[in-house]
């Protein structure tokens, strides 16, 4: 009579979601590097404005455009011009809109857009950017960055979504944790003066990644007796569980 003594071999696997610090991997950009400067519209964009109080754009009394690798807004009032005595002004509201921009492969997406502005501007609305032309006769600026999901309503950006006149320029504006199919980011901004010029520029459309790591412990023989399991695989805090485990121990004999 043969005694046949077998051993189970037996595998311990430990599936850990990582959510590591985000990567980011940049989906869409416009730096207006490459362009000609006074490019209105490209692929990419598109524009519309009004100037109030000069006949021609570009000329050397205003500006609407790329300049130099940014986008300059100089005397560009908007539109339903009104003039109650003190000049023609406009509502700010002259704009440029990105293309729709594909984020349907993405859990989320954060945005960003570099601002910055030259010459002394006026704020005559600091609660909240405003459409009415006649706060440009006193002289209101204002920029507001906005985005749309899914062909949804423009919605303000969470961080500098709205500046009013130059107020904590230069800065950033960012929204983050955009979730969709495809998203249009738009500024709409006016000046109402010759010495006052918005400039922005570095449009970015980013994911947020996560890693997932899959570690394997093993593999374990059932007669090995009871065995340690760390209980912090590559830095993941976490708890381990399954038929044979107590704790940060696996004992093979009873899995």
């Amino acid at each position: 009579m043969k005694l046949l003594l077998t051993k189970k071999l037996l595998a311990l696997f430990l599936v850990v979601i990582v959510i590591s610090p985000l990567q980011s991997q940049i989906l869409w950009q416009e730096d207006f590097s490459g362009y000609p400067n006074g490019t209105q519209n490209s692929g990419m964009w598109n524009t519309a404005y009004n100037d109030c109080d000069d006949g021609t754009i570009n000329s050397g009394q205003n500006y609407w455009g790329v300049f130099n690798g940014e986008f300059r807004v100089n005397d560009i009032e908007g539109f339903n011009c009104t003039d109650e005595g003190s000049g023609p002004g406009g509502n700010n509201q002259n704009s440029f809109t990105t293309q729709s921009i594909d984020i349907s492969g993405e859990a989320c997406v954060n945005v960003r857009v570099d601002l910055r502005s030259t010459g002394t501007f006026e704020c005559s609305f600091p609660g909240g950017p405003s459409s009415d032309p006649v706060g440009a006769y006193n002289g209101h600026d204002q920029l507001t960055v906005e985005y749309s999901v899914d062909g949804g309503p423009f919605t303000l950006f969470a961080f500098n979504g709205y500046i009013c006149g130059n107020n904590g320029l230069p800065t950033q504006a960012q929204q983050d944790a955009i979730e969709g199919n495809n998203i249009i980011i738009r500024i709409l901004l006016g000046n109402q003066a010759n010495g006052e010029n918005y400039y922005f520029d570095n449009i970015i459309v980013e994911a947020n990644s996560t890693d997932i790591t899959l570690p394997t412990l093993g593999p374990y023989c059932e007669a090995e007796g009871p065995q340690s399991l760390p209980p912090s695989p590559a830095g993941v805090s976490g708890t381990w569980s399954g038929t044979g485990v107590s704790g940060n121990t696996f004992d093979p004999s009873v899995a």
